[in-house]
């Protein structure tokens, strides 16, 4: 963990209210990096309407989501929407793909290095990126399949992925 501390006072006051503590002064986190780093990573914190506060410290975010990648789900929607940001955290663990915005979960990049960094990460793409993927993935399989019949094992192939399909 990149925030450790053994006063209890601190960590209870860290997961209470850390943005008012860290800019007060109050306390020493060290860094606002890792502050956001155990802010998020103790998942009891709601970072949704911290944006801004948190738009000058693009950099902390980013070292904080690429320390705990799930902590992009506690994120305002503005750094869900940061391509630069996401990379970081699906790099680190694809499930992440889960809390990016729609368009990124349909940018063939972001979902690129989720898949690479596993978790299933696929699941999490858009509707389109699973059906090009799934298309690719037949045809090479069966090579010169019919365009009907192709459709037909994308349909059933999805509807068993996404059972909303």
């Amino acid at each position: 963990m990149l925030f450790e501390q053994s006063n209890n006072t601190v960590t209870t006051g860290a997961t209470t209210d850390p943005l008012s503590l860290y800019f007060s002064g109050e306390k020493d986190f060290g860094n606002f990096a890792e502050m956001l780093s155990f802010c998020i990573n103790s998942h009891r914190e709601d970072w949704s309407n911290a944006y801004e506060e948190l738009k000058d410290k693009r950099a902390a975010v980013i070292a904080a989501v690429t320390a705990f990648p799930m902590g992009l789900g506690s994120l305002p929607t503005q750094f869900r929407e940061d391509k630069e940001v996401v990379l970081a955290a699906v790099r680190e663990d694809g499930a992440a793909l889960q809390f990016a915005s729609r368009g990124l979960r349909d940018d063939e990049e972001v979902v690129k290095e989720a898949r690479r960094a596993g978790g299933h990460a696929v699941r999490f793409a858009s509707t389109r990126l699973k059906e090009f993927w799934i298309r690719k993935a037949v045809r090479k399989n069966i090579p010169g399949i019919e365009e009907e019949e192709l459709e037909r094992r994308v349909s059933f192939i999805l509807a068993r992925v996404m059972p909303e399909y």
